[in-house]
């Protein structure tokens, strides 16, 4: 995926665990094959009360293997490239399926996913528009790199809630009409997008618009309120946008050149930033940075010691790069979880010490 929703998804499931003396410990039974593994060590015996099935990269499982997995919850295919989908009538009523990276499934297999929540076709380089329409009332989409997918698809995905379609080419500003309401939306690198799709997208949650080089300042003032956005190397971009990110939690402008200090006014109280190789931030941004979580801030190299004060508290920082900072920028960051500051030639061991991490 794009980003990770099946791993979302599997982190909050339990592992057998014979031995646990918790009732709980049992709750989502996972079983994991062995990449070696045939159709032959593919068995209902075997998979009797199993909720959660891996079988990722088992290049010689193959269709007939799944007339054993019915009644599976969650199951992982990604990389079984043998698997073709004549099988998949016995994955019927299926929640959970990552079929990436297998490349000879076609249309055909859609049928049986009728009423699925979440799926992975990432790379998934036969299906075309048609399979999609067995796809109405889906929950979670990972359909990036799926480049044969158009416009036409999205009225068949009305209503959904987490969508990737990073690199879908063909995808233009016609298709947004049908993503209203969407919580979640990653079209990085689609780059036929322009401001006119983001009318759509007001009230959205999380937004990735890496890649997007035709989306300007004007967009933004229909994502007043977002939660979560990267605008990684949007180049287009200026300080006017700010003005409508008031309040965000999480924001990415890595690489966005054009920014300066009197766009981080409006990001008081943001929770994580990343602001790598925004060369034009100074130390006159930070004061508005205080309380700040997260902080990348790699290439920044107007950035002196002077800027340090405003970060006493923070949880992690990321300044590489930063090649202005010496010893005394340091004492600022006691008590610090995470630090990265490769390329910080004016660091010494003193310093270090200082912060326990020697």
């Amino acid at each position: 995926m794009c980003t990770r929703s099946w791993i979302a998804l599997c982190s909050t499931c339990i592992n057998i665990n014979k031995h646990s003396r918790n009732p709980r410990a049992t709750k989502h039974k996972k079983y994991s094959v062995r990449k070696k593994a045939t159709d032959a060590d593919i068995t209902r015996e075997r998979l009797r009360g199993i909720h959660i099935l891996d079988m990722k990269q088992c290049v010689h499982i193959t269709d007939k293997a799944l007339i054993h997995l019915e009644g599976i919850h969650t199951l992982d295919m990604s990389g079984c490239h043998q698997i073709t989908g004549t099988g998949f009538i016995h994955l019927k009523r299926m929640h959970t399926l990552d079929m990436s990276h297998c490349d000879k499934i076609t249309n055909k297999a859609f049928i049986h996913l009728e009423g699925i929540h979440t799926l992975d076709i990432t790379i998934c380089t036969q299906i075309t528009d048609a399979a999609l329409v067995h796809l109405k009332g889906i929950h979670t989409l990972d359909m990036s790199y799926c480049d044969k997918i158009t416009n036409k698809a999205f009225i068949h995905l009305e209503g959904i809630h987490t969508l990737y379609m990073c690199i879908c080419t063909q995808i233009t500003d016609a298709a947004f009409i049908h993503l209203k309401g969407i919580h979640t939306l990653d079209m990085s690198g689609c780059n036929k997008i322009t401001d006119e799709a983001i009318v759509h997208l007001k009230g959205v949650h999380t937004l990735d618009i890496r890649g997007c080089p035709l989306i300007t300042d004007a967009a933004f003032v229909h994502l007043e309120g977002i939660h979560t956005l990267n605008m990684n190397y949007c180049i287009r971009i200026s300080n006017k946008a700010f003005i409508h990110l008031e309040g965000i939690h999480t924001l990415d402008m890595s690489g966005c050149h054009q920014i300066t200090d009197e766009a981080i006014v409006h990001l008081k109280g943001i929770h994580t930033l990343d602001m790598s190789n925004c060369t034009q931030i100074t130390n006159k941004a930070f004061i508005h940075l205080e309380g700040i979580h997260t902080l990348d801030m790699r290439g920044c190299t107007q950035i002196t010691n002077k800027a340090f004060i405003h970060l006493e508290g923070i949880h992690s920082l990321r300044m590489s790069g930063c090649n202005q900072i010496t010893d005394k920028a340091l004492i600022h960051l006691e008590g610090i979880h995470s630090l990265r500051m490769s390329g910080c030639n004016k660091i010494t061991d003193e310093a270090l010490a200082h912060l326990h991490l020697l």
